[in-house]
């Protein structure tokens, strides 16, 4: 997303950062492949702990696979990588860590899985409830700007709406169909009263931060004040 911020956010019991520190911080690991010469590398790079926290970046090659002309012809094999800015929040008391990782979902979900195999734990994302989505946003918005709500309208499925359903000083008349169907809201986008910017919640543990000169520190304190407590952690 350009000009911006995006997370999906994974929680996890132990290990603690001392542990982390361990095994993550020279990893580098290459393994043979029978069509790349070279094999698959995967590293941590400019691995730091801050207080009750790690940053790190984590790099991962994987197959890439092309044929020309028609599928029975031989495959070409390539390398791919992708990487991603993690920060990892450790919560002594609870023993509970939280993983922000700052890329798409489809490289998080790999990246994560993983991770999750290298230092020994079961990674798993967080997941929101339709009516808790919808509570964070009023709690938070002067205007709510679009989002994904299951059964809403004709279709059978996901219908989406666009425009401004909520403005601050009273609800858009559509809004009590919203309520009424609120645990079926598996995405919502807002303008948040505190941030001054447009956000993005998802069921799945994805949140969005639009703007240019926003940081992932913004998204992470907004997780924590709005969002963190209304989860039921296992």
């Amino acid at each position: 997303m350009d000009g911006g911020v995006v997370g999906k956010i994974y929680i996890s019991t132990g290990p603690t950062l001392e542990t982390l520190r361990e095994i993550l911080e020279n990893y580098d690991a290459t393994f043979p492949h029978e069509h790349i010469s070279q094999g698959l590398r995967e590293n941590i790079e400019n691995f730091e702990m801050i207080e009750n926290s790690c940053n790190f970046v984590f790099w991962k090659d994987y197959e890439r696979t092309a044929s020309y002309r028609n599928i029975n012809e031989t495959l070409s094999y390539f390398r791919g990588c992708i990487h991603s800015r993690i920060k990892i929040i450790r919560d002594e008391a609870d023993n509970r860590n939280t993983y922000f990782f700052f890329v798409g979902k489809d490289e998080a979900k790999s990246l994560s899985y993983r991770l999750a195999q290298i230092i020994h734990v079961d990674i798993n994302q967080i997941d929101l409830r339709g009516r808790t989505i919808l509570d964070i946003a009023r709690e938070d918005a002067t205007r709510i700007v679009k989002g994904w709500w299951k059964d809403l309208g004709e279709r059978i499925d996901s219908t989406f709406l666009a425009g401004i359903l909520m403005d601050e000083g009273g609800d858009n008349p559509l809004m009590q169909e919203i309520d009424r169907r609120a645990d079926s809201i598996s995405y919502i986008e807002y303008y948040s009263r505190t941030l001054e910017k447009v956000i993005g919640l998802s069921s799945r543990g994805i949140m969005l931060l639009r703007g240019g000169d926003t940081a992932d520190e913004n998204l992470i304190d907004y997780y924590n004040a709005h969002v963190r407590n209304r989860l039921n952690f296992p």
